[in-house]
């Protein structure tokens, strides 16, 4: 498995990483389609991010012990330039047992191969590996729109 820096400070993702936050987009995509729904929206993604992380957020992130995340924003290449979900919304964290999951495995990668928990920012960047490319096949927003950045604020 290679790992590779993400040009911040020092953080990392790997293949492995990139691969679980992958399958589980591809899980709750195909979950949608069996139950006859369209695919989830950026929005209701990046709420399911917000509710699993602080549900527990020192126990999936090394850097958020006594933390919590307000607010997740994805820029994008085109109108709307930009998708939020706050802490306060949630209304649309039907997911967020998915993403429970998944950050359990990263944190089990991270931990076997750099003794650490992911940061946030790592995490973050796992998303935008998987879905700067092609994220219609995981969300139901219009071919040719790319997710530029996500980035969080914090409590």
């Amino acid at each position: 498995m290679s790992w590779w820096e993400t040009g911040h400070n020092d953080d990392i993702i790997g293949d492995v990483p990139a691969d679980i936050v992958g399958d589980t987009l591809k899980i709750i995509a195909h979950d949608c389609k069996v139950r006859g729904l369209q695919k989830p929206s950026l929005q209701e993604i990046l709420c399911a991010i917000v509710a699993a992380i602080n549900t527990s957020p020192e126990k999936f992130l090394e850097d958020m012990e006594g933390k919590s995340i307000r607010k997740i924003t994805a820029k994008l290449n085109r109108e709307p330039f930009q998708v939020s979900c706050e802490e306060s919304d949630n209304k649309r964290n039907k997911f967020s047992k998915f993403f429970t999951d998944a950050f359990d495995k990263l944190v089990n990668e991270y931990t076997d191969a750099w003794n650490r928990k992911p940061r946030l920012r790592e995490l973050l960047e796992c998303f935008l590996f998987v879905l700067g490319y092609r994220p219609e096949d995981f969300l139901s927003i219009s071919e040719g729109v790319a997710i530029e950045e996500i980035f969080a604020e914090i409590n």
